[in-house]
């Protein structure tokens, strides 16, 4: 009976063994290295430029240097990306040309560099069972994944907040040379980064209240730094952020991420929880959000009573973030909040962590809380791995209409698919007819005439027109698009007998309403469609139907 007491009782040596595996190095290095392989392999996957990242491609590919560092962009009423970003881009494509892997490889180190960086943060405070699990989610996030591929600046914008915190939790003295390095690195983030301010001001405070109160003979540099960040900030905001916050268009677009009404109705109420349950969705990308807030409230409150430095540095930025969307001066949702994907998974893992550490069923709910949590990032990441991220994928019906289309061919398109379409003819060399000529900002450009559907709303309809536009596209000699031209009169599609409809980035409804109305004129001679993207050739010869 001893002996097979024994053997039922639990095994302390084989526990201890399985929580020092977890918390080893060894696992912390295998889990970096599969978040680099998985970053690449989203990366090597090489998909199309879609709607968006075609047209930041446009305005890097098709500006000149000298367009690009006064800021002069071709689309001044899409979002803009922060100044350095743009000039980085630009000068990486000058030197390895425009492909979509080279466009994206900015995004793509960014994110590769923020894995081992986010270790080196954590470790500073974190026992190594609560790193392993920060790293886990980490890793496994298929938000960090997919922005490491994407023509967009929150990949970077991670990376440099992770940058700022690594630099605040060192140990600091405030030598002539390190207020010098704070001043470019501060400036480098303000022309870098608009997410990237909102940490810096953070940061600012408390670097201001360490200064002021704690070492008073360090005012001076304190002073100055705010100086200085605060004019660079200034100047950010009118050149950039300003244009962008008066713009009725992109407000729209984001209309989400902004408190909807007065802040004590109960229509904001209702926005409140649902933006903070909407963050663990996205960008945490968690299944279960009110597991993840509780999670996240929890981890700060322990994050806070352990080292309230750590506590203050993390929380800050998440709050000052959210009191912007009050005033409507930053979105509070989704991708907007990559920046802070890190904070929230450190503030994750410390309550699980935590809960682990715990006797009995506490420790049980916490590695189950890890496991449940987990899963679907897992499975997710696994899943599009092997069968890839690609849609809207532009390119393949480029090359189809290349190999097809004769000069005297009629175009027409959506409003949202003419971005990728003028990235493509640029990128895959399309020869187009130069039936306009005219000068534009000192250069000499050729102008094709195309047709482009419009969607618009009426105030009192939910459901949007179509319009038919005609307008003149305008390229450069080699082959890049400068600007388009609507300043001509709109008329019904001509009898042509070989017209291309090419469509992308466009809704099922749409996309019948136009399909219908050319077979409606003629008939479809040819067709080619991809994930997303399609073009469409049609005999409008003798409009036999109308």
């Amino acid at each position: 009976m001893m002996n097979q007491s024994v053997q039922n009782s639990p095994r302390p040596f084989q526990t201890a063994t399985i929580i020092r595996f977890l918390g080893s190095a060894l696992l912390h290095w295998v889990l970096m290295g599969v978040g680099v392989i998985l970053r690449l392999v989203h990366f090597l996957e090489n998909r199309s430029l879609w709607s968006d990242e075609a047209s930041l491609a446009l305005d890097v590919i098709c500006s000149s240097f000298s367009e690009v560092l006064q800021f002069i962009q071709i689309f001044p009423e899409q979002p803009k990306c922060s100044y350095l970003f743009y000039l980085a881009v630009k000068a990486v494509t000058g030197i390895f040309g425009d492909s979509e892997m080279v466009l994206r490889l900015i995004p793509l180190v960014s994110g590769i560099l923020a894995i081992p960086l986010f270790y080196r943060i954590v470790r500073r405070f974190m026992d190594p069972l609560t790193v392993t699990i920060a790293l886990t989610f980490f890793i496994f996030s298929d938000f960090l994944i997919y922005y490491a591929a994407e023509l967009r600046q929150y990949s970077s914008d991670m990376l440099l907040t992770l940058i700022m915190y690594d630099i605040y939790l060192k140990d600091r003295v405030w030598t002539k040379g390190y207020v010098l390095g704070l001043i470019v690195f501060g400036m480098a983030v303000i022309w870098g980064s608009f997410s990237g301010s909102l940490v810096l001001i953070s940061l600012g405070i408390l670097y201001f209240i360490d200064g002021m109160v704690q070492r008073k003979k360090d005012w001076r540099q304190i002073v100055l730094l705010t100086l200085v960040f605060g004019y660079n900030f200034y100047l950010v905001y009118e050149i950039a952020i300003k244009p962008m916050t008066g713009s009725d268009y992109l407000l729209n677009a984001i209309q989400g991420g902004f408190i909807q009404g007065s802040i004590l109705t109960v229509e904001a109420l209702h926005w409140i929880k649902e933006a903070w349950l909407n963050m663990v969705r996205a960008p945490l990308g968690l299944q279960w959000p009110a597991v993840g807030l509780t999670l996240i409230l929890m981890g700060a409150v322990i994050t806070y009573s352990r080292d309230r430095r750590i506590g203050t540095v993390l929380l800050l930025p998440l709050i000052l973030c959210f009191v912007c969307s009050l005033f409507k001066k930053y979105p509070f949702f989704g991708r907007h909040l990559l920046f802070m994907t890190p904070i929230l998974i450190i503030l994750i893992a410390q309550a699980i962590g935590y809960l682990m550490k715990l006797p009995r069923s506490f420790g049980v709910l916490g590695v189950l809380l890890w496991g449940v949590l987990l899963w679907h990032p897992v499975q997710t990441v696994i899943t599009l791995a092997g069968e890839g991220r690609g849609f809207e994928e532009m390119r393949p019906v480029m090359q189809y209409f290349k190999k097809n289309y004769r000069p005297s061919d009629a175009i027409y398109m959506n409003s949202t698919g003419q971005f990728p379409y003028w990235y493509y003819v640029a990128l895959l060399d399309v020869e187009l007819p130069r039936e306009r000529t005219k000068i534009w900002r000192d250069q000499e450009v050729y102008g094709h005439k195309v047709g482009r559907f419009w969607e618009y709303f009426l105030d009192d309809q939910p459901v949007p027109k179509i319009a038919l536009r005609y307008k003149y596209d305008y390229y450069s000699r080699d082959g890049y698009f400068r600007h388009p031209d609507y300043d001509i009169e709109n008329h019904p599609p001509e009898a042509n007998p070989r017209t291309w409809v090419i469509l992308s980035h466009i809704s099922p409804a749409v996309q019948a309403f136009i399909l219908d109305y050319f077979e409606s004129r003629g008939e479809l001679i040819d067709r080619f469609e991809g994930e997303d993207s399609f073009v469409y050739l049609y005999d409008l010869s003798a409009n036999q139907k109308h």
